[in-house]
């Protein structure tokens, strides 16, 4: 993640640990990190802020993730998505991740995943963008 230009970055999750780590490891690259723990509080923070990267978990209370990546991408087709995900009682991870890339996330992770791998997923989606573009 390059360090001169900051990004602004918004972290949806509903296991606030998962999503403190992601938000400290983004935010120690110098960049504006939200974080909310609903996708509705997330596709809310839309109207007040133009995020660069959206990173996601799948399996949350309320609308979830693929529901809630399929109307970033109608809404705001330019912003990068991370679909992060263990999977649940009905879907394993993979089945999940594999639908949130059908609906739009331009990556995916299978939680537990290595921070190193977070850092190199963001740097090769956001290669050559400028933020807030």
């Amino acid at each position: 993640m390059p360090a001169t230009s900051p990004l602004s970055v918004l972290v949806i999750d509903d296991e606030e640990s998962h999503a403190s780590l992601i938000s400290r490891v983004i935010a120690k690259n110098g960049h504006h990190v939200d974080v909310v723990h609903r996708a509705e509080d997330g596709l809310a923070k839309f109207r007040d802020r133009k995020y660069d990267l959206v990173i996601t978990d799948v399996f949350m209370e309320g609308m979830g993730g693929i529901k809630a990546i399929a109307g970033m991408r109608q809404s705001w087709p330019d912003v990068s998505i991370i679909a992060i995900s263990a999977g649940f009682s009905d879907m394993s991870a993979e089945a999940a991740l594999k639908t949130a890339r059908e609906v739009g996330a331009d990556a995916i992770l299978p939680k537990p995943f290595p921070l190193a791998e977070l850092r190199l997923t963001m740097a090769r989606l956001l290669e050559g963008r400028h933020p807030g573009k």
